[in-house]
C-alpha cells in the first residue's frame, strides 16, 4: 500500500474517530460549556475597553438575557465582584479549566498529559490577551494617527511664520 494512501486512511480513520466523539453528548455539552466560558472571559474585556460593548451588553442580566451566562453563574460573578477589587474576567477560563479537570479525574474524557498541558497553555495565552487588552484599554491614547500628523504640520507651518515673521522684523 502507498504512503498517501495510508496517511488518507488514518485520515479518515481519525475523523470518523472524532465524528464518533462529538456524538456523546456529555462530551458536545462539555465542549459547548467550554467554549461559552471562553467566550464569556473575552466578551467581560470588551465590556470593560470598549463602549459599544458596554452598551449592548450593560450588566449581568443583560448577559443572561443574552444567554452567554447562566443565572447561578451571573450570582457567583456577582459574588466575585463584591470581594475582589479586581475586575473578574479570568473566572469563567478557571471554570472552563475546572470542568476539564473533574470531566479528565472522573474519567469522562481521556486527555493525555502532554495534550493537556497545551490545552491548559491555550487557556493562559487567552488569559494573557485579555489582560494585554486590558492593559492596553486603560492606556489613552490621546491622538489618533492622522492627528498627530496634522498637529505636526500645523506645528511646523507656525515654526515657519515665526521665522519669516522674525525675518521681517530684522
Amino acid at each position: 500500500m502507498c504512503k498517501s494512501l495510508q496517511k488518507e486512511e488514518k485520515k479518515h480513520t481519525q475523523t470518523y474517530q472524532l465524528f464518533r466523539l462529538l456524538q456523546d453528548p456529555f462530551r458536545r455539552n462539555l465542549r459547548r460549556t467550554v467554549m461559552r466560558y471562553v467566550n464569556l472571559s473575552i466578551i467581560l474585556v470588551y465590556r470593560l475597553v470598549s463602549l459599544k460593548v458596554h452598551k449592548r451588553l450593560p450588566t449581568l442580566q443583560s448577559l443572561v438575557e443574552s444567554r452567554l451566562l447562566l443565572r447561578h453563574e451571573a450570582e457567583r460573578l456577582r459574588q466575585i465582584d463584591e470581594r475582589t477589587p479586581h475586575e473578574s474576567t479570568w473566572t469563567p477560563l478557571l471554570w472552563a479549566l475546572k470542568l476539564i479537570q473533574r470531566a479528565r479525574t472522573e474519567g469522562k474524557i481521556v486527555i493525555e498529559a502532554p495534550v493537556y498541558g497545551t490545552l491548559v497553555a491555550g487557556f493562559d495565552y487567552i488569559e494573557t490577551s485579555n489582560r494585554k487588552i486590558l492593559n492596553y484599554g486603560w492606556v489613552n491614547f490621546p491622538l489618533a494617527y492622522t492627528q498627530v500628523i496634522m498637529t505636526k504640520i500645523s506645528i511646523i507651518f507656525m515654526q515657519v511664520e515665526a521665522r519669516i515673521f522674525c525675518l521681517a522684523i530684522s
